[in-house]
């Protein structure tokens, strides 16, 4: 499974250096550096509920983190099969 996070940009006026990405899933919380980046990816993601909140940070200092988005995520279910039968 694979999850996909992405945030608009800051207006160029607030001069934004970069982002730091604050992910929480099952109790634990960290933070990445994603740079002038506005998306992340997770790979082979859990089944569970995550939460994701965005910080932008300029040439003064790190602004607040927004508010918090959640999801949960569960895998998906996988098409029918193709059956064909033939006959000989």
């Amino acid at each position: 499974m694979k999850i996909n996070v992405n945030w608009p940009a800051n207006p160029a006026s607030e001069q934004v250096v970069g982002y730091n990405l604050r992910i929480t899933f099952n109790g634990s919380t960290s933070v990445v550096d994603k740079g002038a980046e506005t998306s992340h990816e997770i790979l082979n993601a859990q089944q569970g509920t995550y939460a994701f909140a965005v910080q932008a940070r300029n040439i003064v200092g790190n602004g607040q983190f927004g508010a918090s988005t959640s999801l949960t995520a569960v895998p998906s279910t996988p098409p029918a099969p193709n059956v064909v039968v033939t006959e000989n």
